[in-house]
């Protein structure tokens, strides 16, 4: 199975994280670990029933659809023909191309995405990253009020912003932080924090670094080792080490920025 990844124009970069494709021909089922994210996904599958345990359905063939926000991992299992592509938003990057309805009724979810909003599937496999630039670029509409520069803030300062002075230093009052963060990224900036948190966590302790668990307790954030313990149960119902041990584990997922 081959797993590609494509980057969009650096105009769309703001806003778009990548965009994927995913293809093979499996001679016996696999299973791949999705870790939890706050971005959202547009996903067509043209290949195979995907059995996705974890969540409330299969993904079925020629299913286009609008993955909401993660807040707990999940496993996907892929077999015979594989064929699917999609892009994946930036945390607050969709609002930026669709209208859509406040985003927190998508956490965890898959919903149906009206296939005439979605990149025509014939163009897109012809002339994967060129079309689909051309095709955001001409869709590009920003809401009101974007949200991208308190996602900006929580990235550079992961475990070291609260909520109240997040909004303190952008301005707002902290029900209309919320607010905005429901509709455009899914979540509540509580959270968003957290699940940030979680993820700076995850990529210290799987990249193999020397640096000690008592240092990326430190850097992220957490009150001891215990609070990380707890999160990582939380967000993927396993305790750190037995996470990312873990023999079936395999990870589609871009490192936090």
């Amino acid at each position: 199975m081959e797993y590609t990844i494509y980057q969009p124009a650096p105009v769309l970069r703001p806003f778009i994280d990548l965009y994927f494709k995913i293809s093979g021909q499996l001679s016996q089922s696999e299973m791949i670990t999705l870790l939890p994210e706050g971005g959202i996904n547009l996903f067509v599958n043209l290949g195979e029933e995907i059995q996705c345990i974890g969540f409330e359905k299969d993904i079925k063939h020629e299913d286009v659809l609008l993955v909401g926000p993660m807040m707990k991992s999940g496993i996907q299992i892929l077999q015979d023909r594989i064929l699917a592509f999609g892009v994946r938003f930036k945390p607050g990057g969709l609002s930026h191309f669709f209208k859509h309805d406040s985003l927190d009724k998508s956490v965890n979810l898959f919903h149906e995405f009206p296939r005439k909003d979605f990149p025509d599937l014939n163009k897109t496999l012809l002339d994967f990253s060129s079309y689909l630039d051309q095709f955001f670029l001409n869709r590009f509409s920003p809401p009101r009020h974007s949200i991208l520069n308190y996602v900006s803030d929580i990235y550079q300062n992961i475990g070291l912003v609260k909520v109240e002075s997040l909004a303190d230093r952008n301005c707002v009052t902290v029900r209309q932080l919320e607010r905005q963060f429901k509709q455009q990224v899914g979540l509540s900036p509580k959270q968003f924090l957290d699940l940030e948190r979680f993820r700076k966590a995850y990529n210290l302790l799987s990249s193999r670094s020397e640096t000690s668990i008592a240092d990326i307790v430190w850097q992220c954030g957490y009150y001891d080792h215990a609070h990380m313990t707890n999160d990582f149960k939380r967000f993927t119902g396993q305790p750190p080490t037995s996470f990312i041990l873990s023999h079936f584990s395999k990870k589609i997922a871009s490192e936090s920025p």
